[in-house]
């Protein structure tokens, strides 16, 4: 399957794959991102004030994003 196919499998079925963003300083390159943002299974979370992910100081920022979206699967 190609990568658009498995896109539109998994979107038919109701299924995300979700990535937490940094708002700033993503490892997430700018190219990578545009393309990343057409894919319908994909569901990019921004965090605000957070510059990447392996800075400790963000421990309680992505704990807090991966609580909501897993709050929100259970709706």
């Amino acid at each position: 399957e190609s990568y658009g196919q498995v896109d539109a499998r998994l979107a038919s079925e109701g299924r995300a794959i979700h990535v937490l963003h940094a708002a700033e300083l993503s490892g997430i390159g700018g190219e990578a991102l545009g393309r990343i943002k057409t894919f319908r299974s994909i569901k990019l979370h921004e965090i605000a004030d957070a510059t990447h992910f392996m800075h400790i100081t963000h421990k309680q920022k992505i704990l807090e994003m991966t609580a909501s979206l897993l709050a929100s699967a259970g709706e």
